[in-house]
């Protein structure tokens, strides 16, 4: 059998266990519809050894043509390749006939699959009313049959059965069908559970020998995964999923073991780099590339459990369970980034958690492929881990994802073009990597215009909170000077505390009861404030306070909406106490009505350093840092929230010739530097709509 065949029978999901037919083919072909069609049709009880209980199956078979090379050779394990029955056809019912040609057709097949030890065939006789009447010389039929038996069958003369004129509508025809099929299905039922079990034992024996040198997981995987396919082609997809389960376990526990100091030696193939991350692939039943890198013993740790994953997903789709595709993916995440940390896996910067990122929603679009709506709304707690860590990914990612926006200015008379724009770092660290997203072509810039380039900065450590970085741009005249005569224009900026600390997260809801929000009614504002990493260097202000090791800061937020689209109702700022560490969160609930119909974009959330009152020399008064008493009052507790409108008060109503100054102190608001805060929802909208249909006229007819 080719190669390309092979592949074909092994990965197809059609597949069935192997019959070959040897003898007169036009007869097997005049039946072989018949055949595929009522085999099936009757369930058979399978009972299998070690004290399984027996199972109801429907037994199918490919009928292929016989061939010598079918036969499989001593030490294959290819279960799926292997025929399990061979049948003979022929419709012979002249004795000369017989011993001239059929007797030794018959002879030189059995010479076949004896050399090869196989004893699982049958001899089906066919007879024909028709053919019998064409011929005056003949014998009664038994006596063919007789022969046969008396040559070829000894005592097994159940192995040879007669199929009467099989084309026709009769009794006797479904007679003969009837036991043609159970004596089909008993033989093949046979042979095909004695098979599996010495398969099974050559499997056990082989991971019995797991601890011996030169054994290979990818090789011993391979032919575990042959008896899943088997199960899987039976329909028993619960059995499959215990190998693929088995396999899990395995892996991992030589996984834990490698990493408590007893590693054996073929998980270093696992141990190489990761170069690719593009999640989980679902959406395939097999994923040929990755299974062909486990077989060549090329696959890394995310290639092997995606592609193990993959199989356990569509097995539990196949037995109705896809919300423990949910359960099992976030275990199989997690345990992901562990194995790469115990195995020590080299992984680019931020890659792990694209893969994790990535996976998430592959899994999530797969289930909801698979699941209507109201099954989605019914099963939601099983998604919403799955959605938390996709997210929480993304909220780590913004901590190390930075990009660097240049605005070039042209403040003179004459037009330009700009080539060749260059970001670097002045002390050429290794640490720091620019990766350019502009376009290679020449940009034209013209007077009083302007325009940017970007770059996205990749760190290899930790960013550090100083970067100095040189920008260049070679420049010429859009007419006259030629492109070399012009030396580039340079700039050099240092960036300080550009690391992003917080996410600052604002949602709208309609009120409840409604489906969307209305002009003029009153929504539901929430503001989400996320800390990204923990203490830092930057931290260390007046506004941090630490407690038994416990560190917080303190931080204003406010919001404000500059395009007038929204009426903010109440407070609409406050303080809060926040704790320095990662993943620290503060929600804030406020009102907002909207002004307008349309898509309104959010409100601007703004969040400042919130630091204590510093007082002045002896002798100064700093008269921005007092607010006059009978404007603002203040308890001792100034970690509560404070309104807004408090806070700006500035200034007396009484005469400034006053004698008496009458004040408290008032605390300072410190912005953060660019890129410490990351606002979610600065261009996000929401549709709003009118407060009334204004299409609708009424009008009154006296």
């Amino acid at each position: 059998m080719e190669a390309a065949d092979e592949k074909l029978l092994i990965f197809t999901m059609e597949n069935r266990p192997l019959a070959t037919c040897a003898g007169d083919q036009a007869l097997f072909s005049s039946v072989y519809s018949i055949l595929v069609q009522q085999l099936p049709r009757e369930p058979m009880e399978w009972r299998r050894s070690y004290g399984r209980p027996p199972k109801m199956i429907h037994l199918e078979a490919n009928f292929v043509q016989f061939k010598e090379e079918l036969i499989p050779k001593e030490g294959n394990r290819a279960l799926l390749t292997f025929p399990f029955l061979h049948i003979f056809w022929t419709d012979c019912c002249d004795t000369e006939v017989y011993k001239a040609t059929a007797k030794d057709e018959i002879t030189k097949w059995q010479n076949i699959l004896k050399a090869y030890s196989s004893s699982d065939w049958l001899i089906v006789v066919v007879e024909s009313e028709a053919k019998k009447k064409n011929k005056t010389n003949i014998l009664p039929r038994t006596s063919i049959v007789d022969k046969i038996r008396n040559d070829f069958c000894n005592k097994q003369s159940d192995r040879c059965v007669v199929l009467s004129d099989p084309l026709k509508d009769s009794s006797r025809t479904q007679e003969s069908w009837n036991t043609f099929f159970s004596k089909l299905r008993t033989l093949l039922l046979m042979s095909f559970t004695k098979n599996l079990g010495r398969f099974e034992d050559d499997m056990r024996t082989m991971r019995e020998k797991r601890t011996e040198a030169g054994w290979s997981f990818c090789e011993y995987f391979m032919v575990q995964e042959e008896l899943a396919f088997v199960f899987e082609m039976l329909q028993q997809f619960e059995d499959a999923l215990v190998q693929y389960d088995e396999l899990d376990a395995l892996f991992t526990q030589y996984v834990v073991n490698y990493g408590a100091g007893d590693g054996a030696n073929w998980l270093t193939s696992f141990c190489q780099p990761v170069r690719s991350w593009n999640g989980l692939v679902l959406r395939k039943p097999i994923d040929m590339e990755k299974r062909e890198f486990i077989q060549k013993n090329k696959a890394t740790l995310l290639d092997l459990r995606s592609y193990l994953f993959s199989r356990q997903c569509t097995l539990l789709i196949f037995l109705q369970r896809p919300w423990e595709v949910a359960q099992r993916a976030l275990e199989l995440l997690h345990n992901c980034v562990q194995e790469l940390n115990l195995l020590e896996v080299s992984v680019p910067v931020g890659a792990l958690d694209c893969w994790v990122f990535l996976s998430c929603l592959e899994v999530l679009q797969r289930i909801e492929g698979c699941c209507d709506q109201v099954q989605l709304e019914n099963n939601c707690c099983h998604t919403v881990g799955l959605w938390s860590y996709a997210t929480e990914k993304v909220l780590e990612q913004l901590v190390s994802w930075k990009y660097l926006q240049v605005c070039v200015h042209n403040l003179s008379e004459v037009g330009f073009q700009l080539f060749d724009p260059r970001l670097l770092d002045v002390y050429n660290s290794s640490d720091v990597t620019f990766m350019s997203l502009n376009s290679l072509k020449q940009q034209h810039i013209y007077n009083r215009q302007a325009t940017f380039f970007l770059w996205e900065l990749t760190w290899s450590q930790e960013p550090g909170s100083f970067l100095h970085c040189h920008f260049s741009v070679a420049f010429a005249p859009l007419t006259g000077q030629e492109l070399a005569s012009m030396k580039p224009y340079t700039y050099e900026l240092k960036l300080d505390n550009f690391c992003t600390l917080y996410d600052v997260k604002a949602e709208i809801f309609p009120p409840l009861g409604a489906e969307m929000c209305k002009m003029g009614t009153l929504c539901n504002l929430e503001v989400s404030i996320v800390r990204l990493s923990d203490l830092t260097e930057v931290d260390k202000d007046e506004a941090l306070a630490e407690s038994d090791g416990y560190c917080t800061t303190r931080l204003m937020y406010e919001v404000v909406d500059n395009s007038s689209n929204w009426a903010v109702c109440g407070k609409s700022s406050g303080v809060v106490s926040m704790p320095v560490a990662a993943r620290a969160t503060h929600k804030v609930h406020m009102e907002v009505m909207p002004l307008f119909a349309g898509f309104l974009p959010f409100p601007d959330v703004k969040l400042f350093k919130y630091l204590p009152f510093q007082p002045c020399q002896p002798g100064q008064t700093d008269t921005d840092s007092w607010i006059e008493n009978d404007t603002l009052s203040l308890d001792k507790n100034l970690d509560d929230q404070v309104e807004i409108s408090s806070l700006r008060s500035r200034g007396s109503t009484h005469s400034s010739g006053s004698s008496e100054h009458k004040g408290v102190p008032m605390p300072r608001l410190l912005p953060f530097s660019t890129g410490q805060v990351f606002n979610t929802s600065a261009s996000m909208q929401i549709l709003v709509l009118p407060s009334q249909d204004d299409h609708m006229l009424e009008v009154n007819v006296t």
